[in-house]
């Protein structure tokens, strides 16, 4: 047998001790000083944070998920759990996050105050998680608390925890962090009670948000290191490597994996169709197979580059308009390939290195962009989990002598809450400029001025507000930057020219806003909005064959639509079929029972049955 390395990793030697006659057994009742400790800890974060609990909800996603979100009335009784675990409402499967916002619907109503509160105590437990994950694993207590602390205080967590709709993060975190430890306790002692418990929880989290589906990899990374489960079954620890935990075979680790393997891919199938069902899947035609390979590299060493100086943050990362420049894929290849190398190169001295960048490397695999969603280069929230690993090579790294004495201790310390107090007043400087969609998106255009996605949405902000004029000069802007004959026009032109066609359309104008919308139409013949807008415009204008032709193709694409359910009604009506105007009204009010406008329709059809020389006089349209 091989020589065996002296060099010791970064465990607590408390552990290191006990491991030789068993695994060490992990108090989880805190003394008082932990436990003011915990306290002061939490603190701290909630202070960093605090800007967001003032914060209102964000013009992107929110109204989906609260603020228009009519299902979130259900509340917490059957009907409202069988919406939850059936919907694939803003292109996801997440029923566990839906339940989540029925509980606080129930208890804050629409005051974003009580969401943002949610997520931050979602995101304190979570740092406490990570603490008790990484002294599970066997590192020493300083060490996890840094980890923790590095995790908790650094400015790319804000986008997560201030977004009311990234509730699946915090939530999927929770739970996913519960799934590890759990894995860790049956590694400790296997039984198929613990195997379960793990399986359970990582179920959980895929309930909340599919990004777990990396996990069967990552156990398999703890289990070469640190809970050493590859080592032969002879081989003694040597108080070394942390933790003794029961050995096994290579094959039977992967085998155990199996279960876990079934589970992830049935939530990753759902996923795809939730996000095709929704349109957030994008086609090779709209975003090439070669650009999301470029971009893969390239995404990585920005997620590292933030991590390590988190500056310029923005809610938007779009792809250049250009696309990317051959030397910028070649680079960021070259960084992956030379870290990887090095990491694989120093493993049996250095293990925390190679496990931690593969966690990175893997973790963020779901999101880097080989299956194109939406239309974002890479996202801060996107490194919640996957963090983990940076921040494992980071406290993995600080060598043992520099603890060994009081003023050692002394000076790490000071270094230590120099770093996080850093972090701190940067996160709560990134946490002020969630205020107000206004203030995020005026930041994000100011540092990426051709940032389409977040002039767009500037331009709804404003068009909100009664800007109309500012909101104008933002959709053209969007349109200057992108013709719509460039290859990238699927991405923001059509939105651009459907709100066009609504400032014309409210403004009286609309036969300009008829051009707006079938601009909007040729380049997205999907964008069911402006299909419905200009159904309204010729419904107006006594047009009924093309309006309700218009109204079907909006219901066939979106069953859900009482407002077309309610407008088609009135045109049958006023072509004389009253049974088909009838079926409408009542699918409306089936869909949305408290529906004013199809109440009314209604009522005035029954009673102009009643009285057929009478036409209904109180007819409203959407």
């Amino acid at each position: 047998m091989a020589k065996r390395s002296s060099s010791r990793p970064p465990v607590d030697r408390s552990s290191a001790r006990e491991t030789s006659s068993g695994p060490s057994r992990f108090r989880l009742a805190p003394s008082p000083t932990s436990l003011l400790a915990i306290l002061l800890a939490a603190g701290v974060i909630l202070l960093a944070f605090s800007p967001v609990l003032r914060a209102g909800f964000f013009e992107v996603d929110d109204p989906i998920y609260v603020v228009r979100n009519p299902n979130l009335t259900l509340g917490l009784t059957p009907a409202g759990i069988g919406w939850a675990f059936t919907t694939t409402g803003a292109a996801n499967y997440h029923p566990l996050t839906w339940v989540s916002l029925l509980v606080d619907h129930r208890l804050f109503g629409l005051d974003p105050a009580g969401y943002h509160l949610t997520n931050l105590l979602l995101h304190v437990a979570n740092a406490g998680l990570v603490f008790l994950l990484f002294r599970r694993l066997g590192l020493a207590g300083w060490r996890s608390a840094l980890a923790a602390g590095l995790f908790a205080l650094h400015p790319l967590r804000v986008e997560s925890v201030a977004w009311v709709s990234e509730r699946k993060d915090v939530l999927s975190a929770c739970l996913g962090l519960m799934a590890l430890l759990a894995y860790v306790e049956y590694a400790r002692r296997p039984s198929p009670v613990r195997y379960l418990a793990s399986a359970l929880l990582l179920t959980l989290g895929l309930l909340a948000k599919p990004m777990l589906v990396t996990f069967p990899v990552l156990f398999l990374l703890l289990d070469a290191w640190p809970l050493r489960r590859f080592r032969p079954a002879g081989e003694a620890d040597g108080g070394t490597s942390g933790p003794a935990f029961p050995p096994a075979s290579a094959r039977w680790l992967v085998v155990e994996k199996l279960p876990l393997l079934g589970i992830v891919t049935i939530f990753s199938a759902a996923t795809l169709v939730a996000q095709h069902a929704g349109g957030a899947v994008r086609s090779l035609g709209q975003q090439g197979l070669a650009g999301r390979f470029a971009n893969v590299p390239i995404a990585y060493v920005r997620y590292l580059g933030k991590t390590l100086w988190p500056r310029d943050l923005i809610v938007f990362y779009p792809f250049p308009l250009g696309g990317w420049a051959a030397w910028q894929v070649a680079a960021s290849a070259t960084v992956l390939v030379a870290v990887t190398f090095l990491a694989w190169r120093i493993r049996r001295t250095s293990p925390w290195l190679l496990v931690g960048w593969l966690w990175f490397l893997v973790a963020l695999t779901p999101v880097i962009g080989i299956v194109q969603v939406a239309t974002q280069s890479l996202a801060d929230r996107y490194t919640y989990l996957p963090s983990l690993g940076l921040i494992l090579m980071a406290v993995g790294s600080l060598p043992d002598r520099y603890v060994r004495t009081a003023r050692d201790r002394a000076i790490l310390a000071f270094t230590a809450g120099v770093v996080l107090a850093s972090l701190a007043v940067l996160t709560f400087a990134r946490a002020r400029e969630w205020h107000d969609s206004r203030t995020l998106l005026t930041q994000a255009v100011r540092v990426s001025p051709e940032n389409t996605m977040a002039i767009y949405f500037l331009g709804v902000v404003l068009q909100d507000a009664g800007e109309n004029g500012l909101a104008w000069d933002h959709y053209q802007r969007v349109l200057d930057l992108i013709p719509d004959d460039s290859p990238r026009a699927w991405e923001w032109n059509a939105l651009a020219h459907h709100r066009l066609g609504v400032i014309l359309q409210a403004t009286g104008r609309e036969g300009g806003a008829t051009y707006q919308y079938f601009r909007a139409l040729e380049v997205d013949p999907d964008l069911q909005d402006a299909r419905y807008n200009s159904a309204i415009i010729l419904q107006r204008h006594g047009q009924l064959g093309p309006a309700r032709e218009a109204y079907e193709r909006v219901l066939r694409a979106a069953p859900e639509r009482t407002d077309a359910h309610n407008n088609l009604g009135l045109v049958l009506q006023a072509t004389g079929d009253w049974a088909g105007a009838e079926r409408h009204f009542r699918e409306a009010l089936r869909i949305a029972p408290q529906n004013r406008a199809a109440v009314v329709n209604l009522e005035a059809l029954v009673a102009a049955r009643k009285a057929p020389q009478t036409a209904p006089a109180s007819q409203r349209g959407e």
